[in-house]
């Protein structure tokens, strides 16, 4: 009986201290994540710009919404954008890993891994004003096209044609980053005695990658894939500023147009219902990413 007491004081008092140290962060999350999901869901169906009294609407932003040529404008520009970025920055480390994985010096492959994952140290806005001056009318890049003789001087942020094909670029190569270190962890963990299986029955370096090392990446590739189409959907930091959505809304995209309407044109209730679909989307495309790989497994 004294055991089974002095068991019970035990796990209670482990439970207390995993209370104790999970408190803090669950207060912060209930007041910067939880508090403002909740207040962004309810004022989705009110009217109001945070200073004026709140109008219910109901529906009413939704229904604004799929009338709004912006809004749809914003959605054709995201998948364009989507479905140019997603391969390269899933591709894109996969290949960098395999890259480095395959060098036999280490001395090289932690030389090139550091040079590779260096840029995610660097701030945003420094790697985005960098690539501004590339871009500019007089910048390297204008200057070294002229050089070979491909051209006159473009603005490359300014066109629309070319103003969504430049933010994606300024991600090049697209090998880099976390998603680099995750590829190469997964290549790392993969038994050597495949490849050597694999290397005796005849198969040259393609079909070891595809056949043996790619099927052993692919709860990698998911996960890349699926950070990479989040990352669309809700990152504009790279668009608002290099070109605020401009030219004529060419690079738009549904969550800068949401920043927009809440914080420069004070419609927070028509941002809410933005934010929320956004949601729906983030959700489903993440749940759809799930289940595809489980069927295909």
């Amino acid at each position: 009986m004294k055991k089974q007491h002095q068991a019970a004081v035990c796990d209670f008092s482990q439970t207390t201290r995993r209370v104790l140290l999970l408190g803090p962060a669950l207060v912060m999350l209930a007041v910067f994540v939880f508090y403002p999901a909740l207040s962004a869901l309810r004022l989705a169906f009110f009217e109001t710009d945070g200073l004026s009294p709140e109008r219910f609407a109901g529906a009413d932003n939704f229904t604004a919404m799929a009338r709004d040529s912006v809004a749809g404008l914003s959605a054709w520009n995201l998948l364009l954008y989507a479905a140019m970025l997603i391969p390269l920055q899933t591709i894109g480390p996969l290949l960098g890993a395999k890259l480095l994985h395959g060098l036999r010096s280490m001395r090289a492959a932690y030389f090139y891994r550091t040079l590779l994952v260096l840029p995610v140290v660097v701030p945003t806005i420094t790697i985005v004003l960098i690539w501004r001056e590339i871009y500019g009318i007089n910048g390297p890049l204008n200057q070294a096209l002229a050089a070979l003789g491909a051209g006159g001087q473009h603005s490359w942020l300014g066109e629309p044609a070319l103003a969504l094909p430049a933010i994606v670029a300024t991600g090049f190569p697209w090998m880099g980053g976390v998603s680099l270190l995750v590829y190469l962890g997964a290549f790392l963990a993969i038994p050597v005695s495949f490849r050597e299986a694999a290397v005796l029955d005849g198969a040259g370096a393609w079909d070891v990658f595809w056949k043996i090392e790619l099927p052993q990446l692919r709860p990698q590739i998911v996960l890349i894939a699926t950070m990479s189409i989040l990352g669309a959907l809700q990152g504009f930091e790279n668009i608002l500023l290099l070109t605020n959505g401009g030219p004529f809304n060419a690079t738009l995209t549904p969550a800068l147009y949401l920043f927009r309407q809440g914080f420069e044109f004070g419609n927070l209730g028509y941002a809410s219902a933005l934010g929320l679909v956004l949601l729906v989307a983030c959700v489903g495309l993440s749940l759809l990413v799930r289940a595809l790989n489980a069927r295909t497994r």
